[in-house]
This record gives C-alpha cells, sequence and structure tokens, in this order.
C-alpha cells in the first residue's frame, strides 16, 4: 500500500493541513518532517524503492523573537536578589549580575573558575563558542555582588560540599587556591 502513496497524493495532503484544517505553518513543517523520516525509513527498510516525498515543499517557517524582560523588571529581579542573606541568595545575586552586566552565556558562566574573574579590574575572561577565548567587562555592582559571594557565601557553600562548589555555583567547580 506504501507504493501507492505519491507526490501528488503528499501534497494534497498538506494543502489540506494548510487549507481546511487551518494549520499553523509551524504545525504542518512538523507533519512534512514525520512524513519524509517515514519515508526515508521505508526506503531504507526496501519496502519502497523511491521516497516520495523528496520534492515535497514544507511551509518556511520563521524563527520568533525571543521575550525579554523590561529594565524595570531586570532591576526587580537583581534588587530583589541583592536582598537575600543565604549564602545561596548571595550566590544567585553574583550569577545574575553578573550575567546581566557581562552578557555572558550560561554555558561560559558555569564554565568559570575563580582564576578567571579580575575583581581589581572587572573583567572576566571566559571560553566561548567556538572555543575563543574573550573579556567581558563588569559594572560595579556586579563586582560588588562577586566580592559578596567570594568573601561571605563561597566558603561556607564550598565546606559545606567536600570541596565542590554546591548546586554549581557558576564561579569554580572545584574549591582550590584564590
Amino acid at each position: 500500500q506504501w507504493k501507492r502513496v505519491d507526490l501528488g497524493l503528499l501534497s494534497d495532503y498538506v494543502s489540506s493541513l494548510r487549507g481546511t484544517k487551518s494549520y499553523r505553518d509551524t504545525t504542518t513543517a512538523r507533519k512534512v518532517a514525520a512524513l519524509k523520516s517515514f519515508f526515508n525509513f521505508l526506503v531504507q527498510e526496501e519496502v519502497v524503492s523511491e521516497d516520495p516525498t523528496e520534492f515535497l515543499i514544507s511551509p518556511r517557517v520563521g524563527r520568533s523573537l525571543p521575550n525579554y524582560l523590561s529594565q524595570e523588571e531586570v532591576e526587580r529581579l537583581l534588587d530583589h536578589a541583592a536582598q537575600q542573606e543565604s549564602p545561596e541568595g548571595k550566590r544567585d545575586w553574583a550569577i545574575l549580575e553578573l550575567l546581566y552586566a557581562t552578557g555572558l552565556r550560561v554555558s561560559e558562566l558555569v564554565a568559570l573558575n575563580i582564576h578567571d574573574v579580575n575583581l581589581a579590574e572587572g573583567m572576566v575572561r571566559c571560553m566561548g563558542k567556538g572555543s575563543k577565548e574573550r573579556i567581558a567587562y563588569m559594572y560595579s555592582r556586579a563586582v560588588r555582588a562577586l566580592v559578596r559571594y567570594v568573601e561571605e557565601a563561597r566558603p561556607t557553600l564550598v565546606s559545606s560540599n567536600n570541596g565542590t562548589v554546591k548546586n554549581g555555583s557558576g564561579i569554580a567547580k572545584k574549591a582550590g587556591p584564590g
């Protein structure tokens, strides 16, 4: 029965998804991708000799812009984080300030070690995409958050977790000199 499926039948199916059923382009594109994968499997298993989806056109799906916080929302978030007195709260404030101040990716922040941060100069050295090293500079509030974390919270988090920073502080993975 699968041998009877051709490009015309599949094109009619895709047209019905977009027309009669009023599916969005993202849904239609996902269904077309599933059809292409299925028929690729049927060709590999030698159930059909030709792939009828080879020339089947999928709707173009544009990427939507991500939602973002307003400046007021960011300020409220940072102010709330700054008021936390627990070691975890101090760590979280440092993380948020560092992300906001430098534009680091979360993966870059998590990979930081304590020697990558120069508080006196207000800079962070990180490995970006493609293993390229880059320098990011911080404003004074981010430096204060990091100083507070390093001096007050990090020793507690490290000592309470056998030398490994609890919950991935984003500044160091293993306690060590510095």
